[in-house]
């Protein structure tokens, strides 16, 4: 789907960019990578060769303040039209040390929250092991990310989904949250957002 189509300059914004791989997929869909931000500078260094000199910046994610980010780029709140992001995986994975949401990196998956609720995108995606929703105690957390989600104005929804099913020679399996806009679900689904209710394919 090409949303250019749509008649809209689709801008967004990519946290934990990596090299650039889900950036990638949503650039050929038609949307405007404005920024991206992560911490390698080898994965910088990739991202840039493939969107262009100084879209993705080394920032320290957990005390980057995203108020200022947003004003640099000019954008008022809630003009954002994407947020997309993958916070680090391994305290929350099934074969690592489980540390969960006090390890060093589990902790930055409330820090992306954090950043969704100051950037407030229209819509936003969160990527993570399966290990954040089928570890009781990690369960727990992702639980307690959803509810500050939801009191920040997202319908929320979230499938584990394996890259085999969509053409990759590959068998990863991966949580993926999407939220959008309380008003925006209402006008596409017909209907009020209810907590819990499934609604994505």
């Amino acid at each position: 789907i090409r949303l250019t189509t749509l008649g809209h300059n689709w801008k967004a914004i990519s946290l934990f960019a990596g090299a650039g791989g889900c950036s990638l997929g949503f650039k050929y869909a038609g949307i405007n990578m404005i920024k991206a931000f992560d911490n390698s500078n080898a994965a910088i260094e990739t991202y840039n060769k493939n969107f262009g000199e100084g879209v993705c910046q080394n920032v320290d994610l957990s005390t980057c303040d995203f108020q200022k980010t947003r004003d640099s780029l000019n954008l008022q709140r809630g003009e954002l039209d994407l947020l997309i992001g993958g916070p680090p995986c391994p305290d929350f994975s099934i074969g690592g040390k489980n540390k969960g949401k006090d390890g060093e990196r589990g902790k930055l998956s409330k820090v992306y929250v954090e950043h969704i609720c100051t950037l407030s995108p229209s819509f936003f995606i969160f990527e993570n092991v399966k290990g954040l929703i089928q570890t009781h105690k990690h369960k727990v957390f992702f639980d307690e990310l959803v509810v500050l989600l939801e009191e920040s104005g997202y319908a929320i929804d979230y499938k584990l989904l394996n890259a085999l099913d969509y053409g990759v020679p590959q068998d990863r399996e991966r949580v993926i949250l999407v939220g959008i806009k309380k008003d925006f679900f209402k006008s596409i689904y017909k209907t009020e957002y209810i907590s819990g209710l499934k609604w994505y394919p």
